[in-house]
């Protein structure tokens, strides 16, 4: 098949005109939900495509600051902590979909100081000691009995 300099002319404009097309449609559900549902400075609540509350917390400056929590299309609580920032700063607890605390981790400026997993009966399995994000110290794992299975000394991340 041959093209013609008119083929040629057609092709690029109807491919402008697509781009024009997808770039407005970007542009607009961008403003839509900049203008409509995006607070940089307030509560935001974000939903799954069902409807459902995914997310909820307060922005500033368009950063994440304050107590977030979010949640298993479910409705159950997934996460909640605090940030700071927009860094995780205190204590964040992430839960099964059953309500039991999986994951307890406390951090300062967005760095890990320790981190405690649990089964899905609440029985503590690991606990581990961090020192500005990196594995230092002490870290103890456990049978789902409770039983401590083994203990293993880090320094700077290292066994």
């Amino acid at each position: 098949m041959r093209w013609s300099l008119l083929n040629v002319i057609s092709y690029r404009t109807m491919k402008k005109s697509l781009l024009s097309i997808l770039f407005l449609l970007i542009v607009s559900t961008i403003k839509a939900q900049t203008s409509d549902s995006l607070h940089l400075n307030g509560y935001n609540t974000f939903y799954f495509p069902s409807g459902k509350i995914q997310s909820e917390g307060y922005l500033s400056n368009g950063k994440p600051v304050g107590n977030w929590k979010t949640y298993f299309e479910s409705g159950k609580l997934k996460s909640n902590g605090n940030r700071k920032n927009g860094q995780p700063d205190s204590t964040w607890n992430f839960y099964y979909e059953n309500g039991v605390v999986q994951t307890t981790i406390d951090y300062s400026n967005g760095k890990k100081n320790y981190q405690k997993e649990f089964n899905t009966t609440g029985v503590l399995i690991s606990s581990e000691l961090y020192t500005d994000g990196i594995k230092n110290g002490l870290a103890s794992y456990f049978y789902d009995s409770g039983k401590k299975k083994k203990s293993i000394p880090f320094i700077n991340g290292k066994k």
